[in-house]
């Protein structure tokens, strides 16, 4: 399909796609596969499904594991939500405690220096200095909506 045959099986998209985060990352969806999810949250699924594929399958990385890093990102997102209430800094070593903490909970081994430093390539994180945060508040938004599902937490419930 085409960008205004999405459109038209879409009309939620118009808005959507006016956002530069979003219209960027449609349009290399749409030159992936052709088609575009209907909502924000899809486009940003499909996107970040898309840049794991390309880096575990495409670039040969046989040491990426996206459950993996997506355990470290999930807590991650969880974290800065929890302290700051949007998508704000920390240190990066403090980062990295809570990739090892992440990932021991999952009983899992992983290098959490190289999550780290793979988000980074990827675009998913930000370094500025000492600093580490999400490239884009719909990452963390993303993320900690990953966790809430994960953990089987209703965000809106009072309990």
């Amino acid at each position: 399909d085409s960008f205004k045959d999405q459109m038209l099986k879409h009309p939620n998209l118009k808005n959507i796609l006016k956002t530069p985060f979003y219209l960027a990352s449609a349009i290399i969806l749409l030159k992936e596969d052709g088609s575009l999810p209907e909502n924000s949250g899809k486009i940003v699924k499909k996107f970040i499904e898309f840049i794991f594929k390309r880096e575990k399958v495409d670039k040969l990385d046989a040491y990426f594991n996206s459950e993996k890093i997506k355990c470290c990102l999930r807590f991650l997102a969880f974290k800065i939500h929890s302290d700051f209430g949007t998508n704000s800094g920390m240190k990066e070593n403090k980062v990295v405690l809570y990739f090892v903490k992440s990932l021991r909970e999952m009983m899992y081994e992983y290098d959490p220096s190289y999550v780290l430093r793979i988000c980074n390539e990827l675009g998913i994180l930000n370094r500025e200095q000492n600093m580490i945060y999400f490239s884009h508040q719909n990452y963390l938004d993303y993320f900690l909506g990953e966790y809430w599902e994960f953990n089987d937490i209703n965000p809106l419930s009072n309990a």
